[in-house]
């Protein structure tokens, strides 16, 4: 989906590879823009590699400008559409599963995919309503999630109300039509089991 090592950039002087600065006290991949001729060949030895180890796959995660990022100069509608076409190509049907995190995915980089093949994560629905605020994603097909748990720091708690309260909502909002179910994604796992078999009891009822 676009990220490379910072590295590639004295392979390849010629290529549209942008820097991506900094990310807390980390150099960030670099990013080699999707609509560059180098990108279809590194993604399809990056296919080939994902097949040859875990055979056919149906969902891919990859989030460009995941929490920063530079875009300037990346014209977003194209890029995801070529990172969507390369993917398809060699995954024929497979998803792309995006992260509803701040302002990603950014309105730009969904405008021109075929949302058939796209499933965002509303990762933080405890504290946020990005699938409210913006609209459905435009009209993308995503799941209420929540994250709960950042650093598998242990403890038992959790907004309960909230889950059942925003679950209902959102399925029973305009948007419904693209809400595809709840998910639990945590950065540790093994702990708050009320909270999490709550979350994931409310699909299976109305009210």
């Amino acid at each position: 989906y676009g990220m490379v090592p910072n590295a590639l950039k004295e392979k390849f002087p010629d290529a549209r590879i942008k820097d991506q600065g900094i990310w807390g006290t980390y150099q960030r991949p670099a990013f080699l823009d999707p609509t560059d001729p180098l990108f279809d060949k590194l993604a399809a030895i990056y296919y080939e590699e994902q097949k040859n180890l875990f055979g056919e796959a149906q969902f891919f995660g990859g989030d460009p400008f995941h929490e920063g990022g530079a875009t300037d100069g990346v014209a977003l509608g194209d890029a995801g559409r070529a990172i969507q076409k390369t993917m398809q190509k060699h995954f024929p049907g497979s998803i792309w599963v995006l992260q509803g995190w701040q302002d990603n995915p950014k309105p730009g980089l969904l405008e021109k995919l075929d949302k058939r093949y796209v499933l965002v994560q509303e990762l933080f629905g405890e504290n946020t309503n990005n699938w409210e605020t913006r609209k459905g994603y435009e009209g993308t097909p995503f799941i209420w999630a929540t994250v709960t748990n950042f650093g598998e720091r242990p403890g038992i708690n959790g907004k309960l109300q909230r889950f059942a309260d925003e679950v209902y909502r959102a399925s029973n909002s305009e948007y419904a039509k693209y809400m595809k179910g709840v998910g639990i994604l945590p950065e540790g796992i093994n702990n708050n089991p009320v909270t999490y078999e709550l979350l994931l009891e409310l699909v299976w009822h109305k009210d």
